[in-house]
């Protein structure tokens, strides 16, 4: 499943979906989430807040369906999906009721890891989402590719184990895209020191 407002997408980010497509053999979903419309917005429209709502869902079909419709003619079978909602609730919501096991959504192409991971929705989909995450830089690397997989080893949990192997399973396919690229896994734990 991929996140994208159909708009603000990239030849790179294209190319580095379909060669995973073709990888894994997957089947893509497009999904774009409109957001309630503020009530401070609400006082400057002349509309209802139904029309204000409906006006943009029909301009995020739109875009997703013409972005759609580039994906098919590269070869890319793709269905597209509008939600209503805050981003990670509805997303994860769909994750869950369909079953997908990847979710791909562009990163900042300006500043550093930090700076886009500190968006709360990323940050939320990094921490809450039942699959693993890609998160695609817009822009051609100049430099090998280096994919960070970070994982959270729970042997005692084998639901989290088994998001464990599908980041480390997509990672593996992603470094195939590149001959110079190279994978890091990380994790971060909670040292518990023993107390004497």
């Amino acid at each position: 499943m991929w996140v994208t407002d159909g708009i603000n997408v990239t030849k790179p980010m294209i190319n580095k979906v379909h060669k995973l497509i073709q990888a894994s053999g997957a089947k893509l979903t497009l999904v774009n989430v409109v957001d309630q419309i503020p009530s401070e917005f609400l006082l400057l429209s002349e509309n209802t807040p139904s029309q204000v709502l409906k006006s943009e869902v029909i301009k995020s079909r739109l875009a997703l369906e013409n972005f759609a419709e580039r994906l098919r003619r590269v070869g890319i079978p793709v269905k597209s999906k509008v939600l209503i909602g805050t981003e990670p609730i509805e997303v994860i919501r769909l994750i869950l009721k369909n079953k997908h096991d990847l979710l791909v959504k562009r990163s900042s192409d300006k500043g550093s890891i930090l700076n886009w991971l500190g968006e709360s929705n990323n940050l939320r989909l990094m921490r809450k989402c039942p699959c693993p995450v890609l998160f695609l830089k817009p822009v051609e690397e100049k430099t090998p590719h280096i994919f960070l997989a970070a994982i959270n080893p729970s042997p005692e949990d084998s639901e989290k184990d088994a998001v464990n192997y599908r980041i480390l399973e997509y990672t593996r396919l992603l470094k195939n895209y590149s001959s110079k690229s190279q994978i890091h896994v990380v994790h971060a734990g909670v040292s518990i020191r023993k107390q004497c």
